[in-house]
């Protein structure tokens, strides 16, 4: 009895003792809606600390919790479009709108991202889906948005009656009257768009559509000085958004304004230093500056997200030929790789015939010439490096002598070109027709 009343005290003092340290051994396990909760709390709190690489790790992880719960989705969807990773937020609110397709405000950070991109016809199928889902009469600023949709679209008939509406709501508002502008611009009524684009900016100054359209308008006439103008003025109203901020940036870097340029870039970027337009244009400004190394860096950082990215692509293609002019084939090799993914890509077949030539890869260099010539984006000068093509290695001899002869009705007296046409002259009479056989057999003519 007295061994088992010392056990049993032994027994109890032993769990006094230690029951503390035992309890998390029996203590139950959060269930998965209280992680999802503390996992979505916590981004949150990484969103309000501006902590959006923090914020990106909790969301994901509270989106793995859940299926139908689409709050974290659309939470990273606006981080990643605040950051600029405009791919990425894509994909978050599509992935939102599978499994809530009526999610309203979605729908619209979906069709604003759209036009960012200038995907004009998706923006206008999302756009067209919020103005049918509207309660009584649709929002006046969502059929104007629609409408600017539909004519960057090309879908003017379709436009036409909804501007006409909206015209009768508000005809002197700002944001209407660039509405029609825009309407007329894509009619060739350039004239009158102009003067309904000055209205508005009269009657909205601030108006960030209207200073936009002009922009736009003014980079389309090579007036990019009135476009800085427009850009810096829409700036001033909206620091923050990121179509101003890449027209703006752009067309500095494009005027060779570029300390503007980088100081824009700098200060942009660290909003948004995921946005591959703005990281392009830093690339390109690498490579302006001469530093080619730095640039292919820059450039194959945003091919390693984008690997279709033809503006990175053209970067890295231009700034490997500039480091190593002596050696054209690891040039003509990323030039290829850009006329694969695209074979009307105009720049890059202005650089790679000159290579290819240069190379002693001739045939190739005349179907490079000849790409231009279909796209009628050849130069003057291009087509008498044609012709010569064409006369050394007699591919095409009667086009060669054709656009020699055009040539010449521009300067008969110019030397080079009388030379080509002698030899051109000469060529036909030594090769034969491609529409007969030498030899023995019967002699066939078409």
């Amino acid at each position: 009895m007295r061994i088992f009343l010392t056990a049993t005290s032994l027994s109890l003092a032993l769990c006094l003792s230690g029951c503390d340290q035992l309890a998390p051994l029996f203590k139950q396990e959060p269930t998965r809606e209280e992680q999802f909760v503390l996992k979505l709390s916590q981004g949150e709190a990484a969103v309000r600390a501006g902590n959006y690489d923090e914020a990106i790790v909790h969301y994901k992880a509270a989106a793995a919790f859940t299926v139908s719960n689409t709050t974290p989705t659309k939470a990273l969807g606006e981080i990643y479009a605040r950051l600029g990773d405009n791919r990425q937020a894509l994909l978050s609110f599509r992935q939102v709108l599978v499994h809530a397709p009526n999610d309203l405000e979605v729908q619209k950070m979906l069709s604003d991202l759209y036009m960012l991109e200038e995907n004009y016809e998706a923006a206008a199928k999302q756009l067209r889906r919020l103005v049918n889902a509207s309660t009584g009469e649709p929002d006046i600023a969502l059929v104007r948005q629609l409408c600017s949709a539909l004519v960057r679209s090309g879908q003017l008939e379709e436009a036409r009656p909804l501007l006409e509406r909206v015209a009768a709501i508000s005809p002197d508002d700002a944001d209407t009257l660039t509405a029609r502008a825009e309407l007329l611009l894509a009619d060739g009524a350039e004239d009158d768009a102009v003067i309904l684009l000055d209205k508005a900016v009269q009657a909205g100054p601030n108006s960030l559509y209207a200073r936009l359209t002009r922009a736009r308008y003014s980079l389309s006439r090579d007036n990019d000085e009135a476009a800085v103008g427009e850009l810096t003025a829409a700036r001033a109203v909206a620091p923050d958004n990121p179509e101003v901020a890449h027209l703006l940036a752009r067309t500095l870097f494009t005027l060779e304004r570029r300390e503007e340029a980088n100081a824009l870039l700098e200060e942009l970027l660290q909003s948004r230093p995921a946005d591959l337009r703005l990281l392009g244009i830093l690339a390109e400004s690498k490579l302006a500056d001469g530093n080619h190394a730095e640039a292919i860096t820059q450039a194959e950082s945003i091919l390693a997200i984008a690997p279709g990215d033809s503006q990175a692509l053209f970067v890295r293609a231009r700034a490997i030929e500039a480091s190593n002019p002596a050696s054209p084939m690891p040039a003509i090799g990323a030039y290829r790789q850009i006329i694969t993914a695209q074979p009307n890509h105009v720049p890059a077949l202005h650089r790679l015939w000159k290579l290819l030539a240069d190379a002693g890869e001739k045939t190739e260099a005349v179907t490079t010439l000849e790409r231009l010539l279909t796209l009628e984006r050849i130069t003057p000068e291009e087509e008498i490096e044609l012709a010569a093509l064409y006369a050394e290695t007699a591919l095409n001899l009667p086009r060669a002598k054709r656009l020699v002869e055009d040539a010449l009705k521009q300067d008969p007296g110019d030397e080079r070109l009388n030379e080509l046409s002698a030899k051109i002259r000469a060529r036909l009479k030594e090769v034969p027709p491609r529409n007969s056989r030498r030899g023995s057999g019967v002699q066939i003519i078409r």
